[in-house]
């Protein structure tokens, strides 16, 4: 018997909260794995590489906040449980992609030519400066994912 007859074998003998249950932990693990196919964490089954689309992660991490804002109240602690605990490390690598890709995008000292100066605004002023900017830029995407749900 195959693992599919096995786990629909398993379903049909469970009731019918705990078969929901299963099949709403089993939809926010499926939301999770795509998101982390399309954050680059998990490599593409047919081609093996990594792929990183930004825009489609955000639409699936949403989806997953949907999720959650339309089944407050209606979950069971460990429901309740995997959606917060998927949503939060999803949120979390969101922001390290987005904050990657912003340092991919961003020309590096090196690129700049011999001859190239910087203006004294250009210029940081000292690395304490940097480190602010970097923590607003952090503080900036964390606030993307801050919703609250009333």
């Amino acid at each position: 018997m195959s693992d599919d007859q096995n786990f629909e074998k398993s379903l049909n003998e469970l009731s019918r909260d705990e078969k929901n249950a299963v099949l709403f932990s089993n939809l926010v693990l499926q939301q999770n794995q795509m998101a982390e196919l399309f954050l680059g964490k998990s490599p593409h089954p047919d081609s093996g590489q990594n792929l990183e689309n930004l825009e489609m992660a955000k639409l699936t991490i949403d989806t997953v906040e949907m999720l959650e804002a339309k089944t407050k109240n209606n979950l069971s602690k460990n429901e309740a449980d995997i959606l917060a605990n998927v949503l939060t490390n999803l949120r979390m690598t969101y922001v390290e992609a987005v904050n990657r890709q912003k340092k991919s995008e961003a020309p590096s000292a090196k690129e700049n030519k011999p001859g190239d100066t910087q203006t004294a605004e250009q210029q940081p002023k000292s690395q304490n400066e940097t480190d602010q900017k970097a923590k607003t830029d952090e503080e900036e995407s964390r606030v993307r994912y801050s919703k609250k749900y009333e």
